[in-house]
């Protein structure tokens, strides 16, 4: 509700970005089953024919896609710095209307941390995150309807693995999500003690109290650090279990689609369009969570 008034000035590029970006996500989608076609059509088959027109298709995809990631880059780039902008004077112009007891009580640092270091996150998770995450949903859902209308039993083998990604995915994003805020914290108390400590150089000199002030700030960036470790160490683990259920998943199309192709109930370039997506499913099932 309170970035609505700045997002509506965007409306038309962000809507450029989505669709260029959904168009992305369909040529993602499509592009495995271009490669079962040239297998079943020209490697199994053993012939060329039809090979050039086949390559030229693939070509204008290819081009198109890479406009469309040129057009949504470029527009995704222009929301976030014009937004994290709009944001920054909208804080400036509110701060010249508060009270001096606000003043009183808040340190500089805090509002510096804020102003300058959150807006823009906030900008990049509109431009960015917001976008990534439609592009992941699109793709995981036709994904999962190509996989089914192929074979439904083996698209059904893949499917387990997802509950089991999901609740890991909970688990550990809880986790580090709360490190990372308190991070996000630390960050802003560091800043704080730094503007403290240059503003208060004068007085510092004059009570003597030097070494009280780097002591106190030398306990804040501990924290900061152990928070920080803390959160690469939850994600150090997650990203090799994410790893590991992909490479299982793609064993199990590989040793379940296999013994099909061998009884050639399944054809290779379904087997090789399976595979494909089995290893791509995963990073966007974790961009959504």
């Amino acid at each position: 509700k309170r970035l609505f008034p700045f997002l509506k000035r965007y409306r038309a590029l962000l809507v450029m970005i989505l669709v260029l970006n959904l168009y992305c996500a369909l040529v993602d989608i499509v592009n495995p089953l271009l490669q079962r076609y040239a297998i079943d059509t020209f490697i199994a088959a053993g012939t060329t024919k039809g090979l050039a027109l086949y390559a030229v298709c693939c070509v204008l995809i290819i081009l198109s896609q890479t406009l469309a990631v040129l057009g949504f880059t470029r527009g995704s780039m222009t929301v976030e710095m014009r937004l994290g902008r709009d944001m920054k004077r909208a804080c400036f112009v509110h701060l010249q209307t508060l009270s001096l007891s606000y003043y009183n009580v808040t340190p500089v640092g805090y509002l510096l941390s804020r102003i300058m270091s959150d807006t823009n996150r906030i900008a990049a998770i509109i431009a960015w995150n917001m976008v990534d995450v439609l592009w992941a949903v699109l793709y995981v859902l036709g994904v999962f309807a190509i996989m089914f209308a192929l074979d439904p039993g083996l698209a059904a083998a893949v499917i387990l693995i997802v509950p089991v990604m999901a609740l890991l995915t909970a688990w550990f994003q809880d986790r580090i999500l709360r490190w990372n805020r308190r991070v996000r914290k630390m960050n802003s108390r560091i800043t704080s003690a730094y503007n403290e400590g240059i503003m208060g150089a004068r007085t510092s000199k004059t009570l003597v109290i030097e070494e009280q002030n780097s002591r106190e700030f030398e306990a804040v960036t501990q924290d900061m650090r152990l928070s920080s470790v803390r959160a690469a160490r939850l994600s150090a683990v997650y990203i090799p279990l994410v790893m590991f259920f992909s490479s299982l998943t793609t064993a199990i199309v590989l040793a379940r689609g296999g013994a099909l192709a061998l009884e050639h109930l399944m054809l290779i370039g379904t087997l090789s369009a399976f595979t494909s997506y089995a290893v791509g499913i995963f990073e966007p099932i974790q961009q959504i969570a």
